[in-house]
């Protein structure tokens, strides 16, 4: 697979997705088995604005389940549209002319 400005910013997309719920497994796996961890409350400042959402539907599912979904999209997202915006930048000065 050639890596191109359409498939870079996907990839690191990607990889942040991937990242994220490994996270999100370690906390619900290994860091929640012992009492009055903070680990769950690092990844409730990192998924910051989702966090709300899923104390309100923690009733309903599991609570590990919105994590894994909304915030591996969610930092999917970012990586995507931070990647995006820095390829257009790079693009966009290598472009400009020499003034000399």
């Amino acid at each position: 697979m050639k890596l191109t400005n359409r498939s870079l910013p996907l990839l690191f997309g990607l990889i942040a997705a991937v990242l994220h719920s490994l996270f999100v497994a370690y906390i619900f796996l290994v860091a929640e088995q012992s009492e009055g961890s903070w680990t769950g409350f690092v990844g409730f400042v990192v998924d910051f604005p989702f966090s709300i959402i899923y104390l309100a539907f923690d009733r309903f599912v599991p609570f590990w389940v919105l994590p894994m979904t909304l915030g591996s999209a969610w930092w999917a997202f970012l990586t995507w549209l931070f990647m995006k915006l820095v390829l257009t930048f790079v693009n966009r000065k290598s472009k400009v002319p020499d003034s000399n």
